[in-house]
């Protein structure tokens, strides 16, 4: 009587075992995409696209980008410009980037002012 308790035990956990590994090899849990920090080239890009984007990749260039040794001088510059040039920014908010990268840059403070100064004459 006691082996065959055992036996149907044994029995049922075996059953009740193989839908579980069969289910367990097909079904993967899905994997989360790695997102990757954002590059100057993917920032100078968003602004290009339009407005929709420019505010997050002004945040974005903030965060990570303030300082010019972060990146290639040319292509920082150049993204400041195009912040500068962008239509979906206010004057106010390009004047306080304008002093955030005074601040962290002191060394290119001419530069910099030079390069916002233009493309707000070209935005006009």
């Amino acid at each position: 009587m006691q082996n065959n308790f055992i036996f149907f035990f044994y029995l049922l956990a075996f059953l009740l075992y193989i839908p579980t590994l069969i289910l367990g090899t097909f079904l993967k849990p899905p994997t989360k995409k790695q997102i990757s920090p954002p590059t100057p080239q993917s920032i100078l890009a968003r602004i290009k696209k339009g407005s929709k984007y420019t505010k997050q990749a002004l945040e974005d260039f903030e965060k990570l980008f303030l300082n010019a040794q972060s990146c290639d001088q040319t292509l920082w510059l150049e993204i400041i410009k195009e912040f500068a040039l962008s239509p979906s920014l206010e004057i106010k908010e390009i004047t306080s980037l304008q002093e955030k990268l005074k601040q962290n840059n002191p060394n290119l403070q001419n530069e910099i002012a030079l390069t916002i100064s233009v493309a707000i004459k070209e935005r006009k």
